[in-house]
């Protein structure tokens, strides 16, 4: 069985029910009474998680998506969740109030939890937004309610994950060079085992790159603790997992990783921690492709994209039911969204609470817990 633990909720999943059964029977032992709940449709820390198809999951944030909405309204839609100006900062805007600011910092703080367990569409704006928190301006209020538009229009998209093989990982690592005021990179990963990405992130670089070469390394290198820890986590549900496939758009970047050292008089300043990359090849843990860009999902995390290419990606990763390409018009997507997206999934889970005046379990304190 696999228990995942947060604060006081548990939510159990095993392949033979009766290890859920058993699971039980030894909490029940413990805490005398337990809360549960079972079934092919589950609410688990604000996600809705419908298991009502085979090999399917679709996590929807519907709750929380409208309780946002109605805590900061607007007026109208996008189909765009940021402009392409996107990590500019403004000299000279007017500094939002003290009262504007804590709601500023309120809205952004759920819409990163939106981002991080239900929609990852939202990411790469959130990202930016999450940074802005403690002094924002006017510019960053428009931003934020640019996003606030787009999420109203899209209040129905959920994610839907789906595996084609569970043995098959796919990472896809991408950055974009020096797009930061203080001409620092911005890194996009996402992770798959087929459809929908199961694990996305978006981040600023630490450090400021000298090429693009260097900053896609960096992406590579900053996302391998998360590539690392999925295998891990698959190996241990018992599944023998292939080489991770890291899909990545620089081919300079791939020689380097391959090579385990700089392969120009340009890229010798590098530091040698970027390369440990090469050691998981080395040991049959990774393997590294090349993949055009237009086929990166991670390019998504790095940028904001604009027009046909936004929609195609985003219907990658969120695994939308619409058919959607590169060609695909903003206008068109807008339209099908207007009458809203539906998307299909699920996930074999048993979800369970705890009161929190029971007792510890096995020396931990008294919570509740789900898994």
């Amino acid at each position: 069985c696999t228990i995942t633990i947060h604060v006081d909720d548990l939510k159990i999943s095993c392949k033979d029910r009766r290890g859920v059964e058993s699971v039980l029977a030894s909490l029940t032992e413990v805490y005398k009474k337990l809360q549960t709940k079972e079934g092919p449709i589950l609410e688990y820390l604000g996600m809705e998680l419908d298991l009502t198809e085979k090999k399917k999951v679709k996590v929807s944030m519907k709750s929380l998506v409208e309780e946002t909405l109605k805590e900061f309204e607007v007026e109208g839609t996008s189909p765009l969740p940021a402009p392409n100006h996107l990590f500019m900062v403004s000299e000279g805007r007017r500094q939002l109030a003290k009262k504007e600011k804590e709601i500023f910092h309120s809205i952004v703080a759920k819409l990163l939890y939106l981002a991080k367990h239900g929609r990852p569409d939202l990411l790469t704006a959130v990202s930016f937004l999450t940074t802005r928190v403690q002094d924002p301006d006017e510019d960053d209020l428009k931003k934020l309610e640019r996003l606030i538009k787009y999420l109203k229009g899209t209040r129905e998209l959920v994610l839907t994950l789906e595996a084609d093989d569970l043995t098959q990982i796919h990472v896809y690592i991408d950055a974009s060079y020096a797009v930061h005021p203080d001409m620092k990179s911005h890194s996009g990963l996402v992770a798959t085992l087929g459809k929908g990405g199961i694990i996305a992130k978006s981040s600023k670089q630490k450090l400021v790159a000298k090429s693009s070469t260097e900053a896609e390394l960096i992406a590579i290198a900053d996302g391998l603790d998360n590539v690392m820890w999925m295998r891990r986590f698959m190996r241990e549900q018992g599944i023998e997992v292939k080489p991770v496939i890291v899909h990545q758009d620089n081919e300079s970047t791939i020689k380097m990783v391959k090579s385990g050292k700089s392969t120009s008089k340009h890229t010798r300043h590098i530091n040698i921690r970027f390369f440990s990359i090469n050691d998981h090849i080395g040991r049959g843990k990774v393997l590294v492709v090349y993949t055009p860009t237009r086929e990166m999902w991670a390019d998504y995390f790095t940028k904001p994209l604009m027009g046909a290419l936004f929609v195609a990606i985003r219907s990658k990763v969120m695994n939308t039911a619409s058919e959607v390409t590169a060609e695909t018009s903003v206008e068109e997507i807008s339209a099908r969204e207007a009458t809203g997206i539906q998307s299909q999934g699920c996930v074999a889970v048993h979800v369970l609470k705890i009161a929190k005046s029971i007792g510890p379990v096995a020396g931990l304190p008294a919570k509740k817990w789900s898994g």
